[in-house]
């Protein structure tokens, strides 16, 4: 049913193209309907007609004519005189004001009336206008620019009807046509018919009548103008317009020609043109699309392994037209086995272009670079390690488990860094040295037993970067005699001596291991020393 519904609305929509297309457009064409003739004949006045409502009407003081003498077809037609000092005009409404810059086709028969006559004349006007025709004047309309005139020096003589045909591009609005001759005579405007010329002209007054006439729309109106105009980015590229029937122009540009040059920086683009001196003017806007050069990268890093072949991939961000490399291929890849010096050709809308690039095989130690803010650290210490990363390569992890290319460390050792590069897994690592007299632990060798509270106990001074890497601890404190006061394996417990302990030099000795920050390996560290007790 849709399908249906579908084919019927194009049909309605074809025939009603048809029929504008083909409708006459001049009511009452063969002035056939006269209701106010009398034996055939009626004239006409300003504004007075031979029906109501009025068609036919005279544009002048002159009485133009419904007649029955000779009709083209039909039984009537119209006449007016073409006198030396007096000028009729027929005139008629349309049946719709035409479109501006649609075209039309006029046609009509004339002929000289036969009898009677003693001039033919030539130029014989059609003018569509806007509004009723009123000219109280017997004088020619000498200042209406007809559409149509017939041939200069042809002239319309009574032996038959002539068909004039004339086509033309409407202003706008015209809605009244007037028929008759817009000048007055000239030299060689008349060609004697009578077997001699008369005395006075001023006594002359050729009739011609007229018939069948016909106006109707032959094509719509249509852009002048490209819709859309294309240039290649600082380029220049002409535009022409569709001159028939236009009488002035003006571009975006300023350009008053109908050929005009325009480039990628002449948006916003249009064109305003006119049919007429005293016609609206038309503006058409017209897309400008500026081709700009497409930006070309090659894919991935143009870095060769050792022993491996690389593809190299083009990417177009933009309109290609095709690639060109070094070895004739075509395609959107290539592949390399040696590095060098390379050159990839392509090509867009406005010209080719050349690409070029350099493959080299890439040493990865020598771009890897660690480095540490002080050269030296002790346990209670830190100090920023920085790694400088090749190329293409990315962080794995740190000796530490960390994968930052910065970290924090606390504590001298060596600390190890493992990429994942395009050809491979690499490693650095770099030594954070110790300073002098670096340990571990630190202990006092003096204890006040009745001192303030933090001198009263004896146990190690343990750095914040080692708390939580201590895998084992041991402390023995001995006295002079060689007797065992105190013994720990928790680094946290303190000895704290009682009063009945004699104040004397003891001894203390032991063993620390621990894991180093930044590496997997424990280190054994022993130490012992003497601590006083005194009261």
């Amino acid at each position: 049913m849709q399908n249906l519904l579908k084919i019927a609305f194009f049909n309605f929509l074809w025939l009603t193209s048809g029929f504008l297309l083909a409708q006459n457009l001049i009511p009452n064409p063969g002035f056939e309907n006269c209701a106010k003739c009398q034996n055939g004949f009626f004239e006409l006045g300003i504004n007075s007609g031979a029906n109501d409502p009025i068609d036919w009407y005279a544009a002048t003081y002159g009485t133009s004519d419904f007649k029955s003498d000779l009709p083209n077809s039909g039984k009537l037609h119209g006449g007016f005189f073409v006198g030396y000092k007096k000028f009729e005009y027929l005139a008629n409404h349309l049946e719709s004001p035409l479109v501006a810059g649609a075209k039309y086709q006029c046609s009509f028969y004339i002929r000289l009336f036969p009898n009677g006559m003693s001039y033919a004349l030539d130029e014989i006007g059609i003018y569509f206008q806007n509004g009723k025709a009123n000219f109280p004047q017997a004088e020619p309309l000498s200042k209406l620019k007809a559409q149509f005139t017939t041939p200069d020096r042809d002239y319309i003589l009574s032996d038959h009807y002539r068909k004039f045909t004339f086509e033309f591009i409407a202003c706008g609005g015209e809605d009244q046509m007037i028929v008759g001759r817009m000048n007055s005579w000239g030299e060689a405007d008349t060609l004697l018919v009578a077997s001699k010329p008369i005395a006075n002209l001023d006594q002359a007054y050729p009739y011609y009548i007229v018939d069948d006439f016909d106006l109707h729309l032959i094509d719509q109106v249509e852009n002048r103008a490209p819709d859309t105009v294309r240039v290649c980015d600082q380029q220049k590229v002409k535009i022409s317009l569709d001159s028939s029937g236009i009488y002035e122009v003006l571009w975006s540009n300023g350009s008053n020609q109908f050929l005009t040059e325009i480039g990628g920086e002449s948006a916003p683009l249009w064109v305003e043109y006119k049919f007429g001196k005293d016609c609206s003017s038309f503006r058409e806007d017209i897309a400008l699309v500026v081709d700009k050069k497409p930006n070309v990268e090659l894919k991935g890093l143009l870095s060769l392994c050792p022993g491996k072949a690389l593809q190299v991939e083009a990417v177009c961000d933009g309109e290609c037209l095709g690639f060109l490399w070094p070895d004739g291929s075509t395609g959107n890849t290539f592949e390399i086995s040696e590095p060098g010096k390379f050159e990839l050709q392509y090509k867009w809308r406005c010209q080719s272009e050349s690409l070029f690039f350099e493959v080299d095989t890439p040493d990865y130690e020598k771009d890897f670079i660690i480095t540490s803010d002080v050269g030296q650290i002790c346990y209670s210490d830190s100090t920023f390690l920085r790694a400088s990363l090749p190329k293409g390569c990315l962080i794995q992890k740190w000796s530490n488990g960390a994968t930052d290319s910065e970290i924090k460390v606390f504590s001298p050792g060596i600390y190890e860094l493992i990429l994942d590069c395009p050809c491979g897994e690499i490693k650095g690592k770099i030594d954070v040295k110790a300073t002098a007299n670096c340990t571990p632990i630190r202990f006092p060798n003096t204890i006040i037993i009745n001192g303030e509270e933090v001198n009263r106990t004896f146990g190690p001074a343990v750095p914040p970067g080692l708390i939580g890497r201590i895998a084992e601890y041991q402390l023995f404190i001995f006295n002079s005699w060689g007797d065992k006061v105190f013994e720990t394996n928790d680094i946290q417990q303190r000895w704290s001596p009682d009063n009945n302990l004699p104040p004397e030099s003891y001894i203390y000795s032991g063993k620390l291991k621990y894991s180093v920050s930044g590496n997997s390996g424990i280190e054994k560290y022993q130490f012992k020393g003497s601590v006083s007790v005194i009261k």
